[in-house]
């Protein structure tokens, strides 16, 4: 779950937001009666572009950090000695 936060949220989150500024803008040039501007324009690509960005930014923090955090991978599971028991950890 945390991985498509990670990676699905920052992508699609400035295209959201800009389909949802379309739609305010939209509604408000029917209310007044001015020009309904173009789904297609240049705030798009910008948007876009924008989200790739971000999406690039949360890729390189994950890979980072993951390489950071990084263990052995040895793990010493949990066991009984002289009838109390010792907690699992990592090597």
């Amino acid at each position: 779950m945390s991985r498509i936060m990670l990676f699905l949220l920052p992508a699609v989150l400035p295209l959201l937001l800009y389909i949802v500024s379309f739609i305010y803008s939209n509604r408000k040039a029917l209310r007044y009666g001015n020009k309904q501007p173009k789904f297609f324009s240049k705030d798009l690509f910008k948007a876009f572009i924008t989200a790739m960005v971000i999406a690039l930014i949360c890729f390189c923090i994950f890979i980072f950090t993951n390489f950071y955090y990084q263990t052995d991978g040895l793990y010493i599971p949990a066991k009984i000695v002289n009838g109390e028991l010792v907690k699992g950890h990592n090597n």
